[in-house]
């Protein structure tokens, strides 16, 4: 019976095989399981539990504790296996920090958790940062990311975000660059070392921030611990750009100023800067400093504005300044909208004019937008045509001897009260060619003199002389015009004139056969017609009124984006800046500058333009330095923006009051489209484009051999 007994109780091998094929199953939850174990062992801590084996003296409070919890933190685990007497005794005395503090911390340890304030969070920082508690240190650097960043706390997380490592430290530090003239003045900031005080003095972005307020934290970082901080003066001192300061300031308070008089260095320096003030290498911090205006044209676009063509948000809207002298870019109060063709001039007053040339087909469309930088105020006013105009057309805006120019051309009206008619604004038109003067406080346009003739073919160029007035100096406006004439023929040079016009003797004399290229510049000799990569160029010498063949005038092809299109340029000092522009092939603007030197026949590539752009408008003049004070790329711009700082005191051309409507209409129209296409697996799209595709191509295929079929 045992036998039968042994033999029943065996399990079958086909038992095993099936257990162990059975797939294996957990059941419970490891995070419930978790949380519920640190709550027993919290509890352990606060009730003093027998099963604690490790006491923590903290202050005056004693603590009892668990070596398997303590040891999570590096501090700890590096006392238990170093074989102290602490970690033989089971005593540890914290003495480092806040009691506060050390508490919170050791029960982070077993939560996970910490009470964060504002006013302890310092105690906080300083306790993790020793017991190499990361977690915790974590969340008191998230805590102070969710401090809204004040002049008054600013400082204060900086200097902790920079004492531990914190994430937040760049937001702080942006947000006093941002605030620097502010936040300069406060007490907290001459805790600075020697080395921050240095960074931020030479940071090339803080360019908004005078020297003289530079120059009197320095004065008072100094003197808040003299006998430390003499020599950093001298150092720090040696740092300021003293040619940017008011030469009053210079002579009346740095150059007298104890800290200065005590360093031959110092001194020195004081001298360089005087004498390259009085050389006028320095024009100080209260003169017009010479600048190149780009605004309007073509930007970077998205999918959609690529089909709105038609529209003005396809344009650009802003506005930045170029200084000559310091290689520099800088932004100005953007445009009141999008503009995508601007003519544009600045004035003696330092104000910057601009008009819209796009689609310009009705008088109440033709307005003057008006920038008067000193106020950060765009005005505008609409010009009124001359009597018995239609289809007035603007070229170039020309500011010259104090006065406002246009360049414009149009079709006279036959009948005084007859409608215009488009059948009379096709390519057969002539249109003719007339030097406006604008009043910039009626809006009127008078008509100074009569130009030429133009045709759909005539190109025209336009730029001026600013001289001081004088008989031997003055004031000259240049238009060149090719293909003038109702019906121009291209080889015809009778066709090519050049009419100058003298501002101060409103007396126009014309030079005909003469050359016409695409770039026009004045420069110190003259007149020059050129354009890139040409061998011989043209120079009209205002001395024998000649023109003369000329090649060291001609400038070669830039090393950067040597084919593009579609650029704008200008000359200042004999030399050729271009600025943006398209390459052939591409439709995508360009950002890269480029600088050709008259004199040593050599290509200097500059700081791109800080949004690539492509037919905008170019002016060169004077600007008040105050209003260049801000870098491209200034903190104090990004929390106060330049639009946010403008006063737009003007009032919308009536064409723009429908059409942005309808262009986000047309913009959710396209994208319901777009993605019931993409529904339909993109078939029905895909045919539409590959038709259009085709018609386009068979399009240009027929221009392209137009003269080839025409030929018998």
């Amino acid at each position: 019976m045992s036998t039968c007994s042994d033999s029943g109780s065996r399990t079958s091998p086909f038992v095993h095989l099936a257990l162990r094929s059975a797939p294996l199953r957990i059941n419970g939850g490891r995070e419930s399981h978790a949380v519920k174990l640190q709550e027993v062992l919290y509890q352990q801590m606060i009730e003093n539990s027998s099963f604690c084996d490790v006491t923590l003296h903290i202050g005056e409070i004693s603590v009892r504790a668990h070596w398997c919890v303590l040891v999570t933190c590096p501090f700890f685990r590096s006392l238990y296996d170093s074989g102290m007497k602490e970690s033989v005794s089971g005593e540890i005395k914290l003495d480092f920090g806040s009691p506060y503090a050390m508490r919170e911390a050791v029960e982070f340890l077993y939560l996970g958790q910490v009470r964060v304030t504002y006013e302890r969070v310092r105690e906080l920082l300083e306790v993790a940062e020793y017991l190499q508690i990361t977690d915790m240190k974590k969340c008191c650097s998230d805590f102070l990311f969710t401090q809204d960043l004040t002049k008054e706390n600013c400082i204060q997380i900086l200097l902790l975000s920079s004492l531990y490592n914190l994430e937040i430290y760049h937001a702080a530090f942006r947000f006093l660059c941002g605030n620097l003239p502010d936040l300069i003045q406060l007490k907290e900031m001459l805790d600075f070392t020697r080395d921050s005080v240095q960074m931020l003095i030479s940071d090339p972005t803080l360019s908004y921030v005078k020297q003289e307020i530079f120059f009197d934290f320095i004065v008072r970082w100094a003197e808040h611990d003299l006998p430390a901080r003499t020599e950093s003066f001298q150092e720090l001192f040696l740092t300021l750009n003293l040619k940017a300061m008011s030469h009053r300031f210079l002579t009346e308070t740095v150059e007298k100023h104890s800290l200065v008089l005590t360093s031959e260095k110092c001194k020195m320096h004081v001298l360089e800067a005087k004498i390259q003030c009085m050389a006028g290498l320095a024009p100080g911090s209260s003169d017009m400093r010479e600048v190149i205006v780009l605004c309007g044209g073509l930007g970077t676009t998205s999918f959609f504005d690529r089909f709105l063509s038609l529209f003005p948000g396809n344009g650009s809207a802003h506005l930045y300044a170029f200084l000559v002298q310091e290689a520099r870019w800088t932004e100005l109060p953007p445009l009141p909208y999008p503009i995508r063709r601007p003519v544009v001039a600045i004035d003696s007053q330092g104000s910057v004019l601009v008009v819209d040339t796009d689609n310009i087909v009705q008088e109440s469309q033709s307005h003057l937008l008006v920038l008067q930088t000193q106020h950060n105020t765009w005005t505008n006013k609409q010009l009124k045509w001359p009597a018995g105009e239609e289809d007035l057309r603007f070229h170039h805006l020309i500011c010259c001897g104090g006065r406002t120019f246009i360049v414009a051309s149009s079709i006279k009206r036959t009948r005084p009260r007859h409608p215009p008619s488009l059948d009379r604004l096709d390519q057969r038109s002539v249109w003719q060619v007339q030097l406006l003067e604008v009043d910039r406080v009626s809006g009127e346009l008078s008509v100074k003199c009569f130009l030429f003739f133009r045709s759909a073919n005539t190109r025209i160029q336009a730029c001026c002389r600013q001289g001081d007035g004088t008989t031997a100096n003055p004031n000259i406006i240049f238009v060149l015009g090719q293909k003038t004439g109702v019906a121009s023929r291209c080889r015809n040079r009778k066709a090519t004139k050049l009419i100058t016009y003298d501002v101060s003797l409103e007396k126009k004399k014309e030079h005909w056969r003469s050359p016409f290229e695409p770039l026009t510049y004045v420069v110190s000799e003259g007149l020059l017609t050129t354009r890139l990569g040409k061998v011989t160029s043209h120079l009209f010498s205002l001395k024998d009124r000649r023109w003369n063949a000329s090649q060291r005038h001609s400038p070669m092809l830039p090393p950067v984006d040597p084919a593009r299109e579609d650029f704008a340029t200008a000359a200042v000092n004999d030399e050729i800046y271009l600025f943006g522009g398209k390459a052939p092939d591409v439709k995508k603007p360009l950002a890269s500058v480029a600088k050709f030197s008259l004199a040593t026949r050599t290509w200097i590539e500059l700081n791109p333009i800080p949004v690539p752009l492509m037919g905008a408008g170019v002016a060169v003049g004077r600007l008040p330095a105050d209003v260049l004070r801000c870098h491209i790329d200034c903190p104090h711009c990004y929390f106060h923006s330049q639009r946010s700082r403008t006063i737009y005191n003007l009032t919308l051309p009536d064409r723009f009051k429908g059409m942005r409507k309808m262009t986000m209409m047309i913009m959710m129209m396209m994208t319901i489209t777009m993605i019931a296409a993409f529904l339909m697996n993109g078939t029905i799209l895909m045919q539409i484009l590959r038709k259009i595709g085709t018609e386009v191509n068979e399009h240009a295929y027929a221009n392209t051999h137009k003269t080839e079929i025409l030929q018998p």
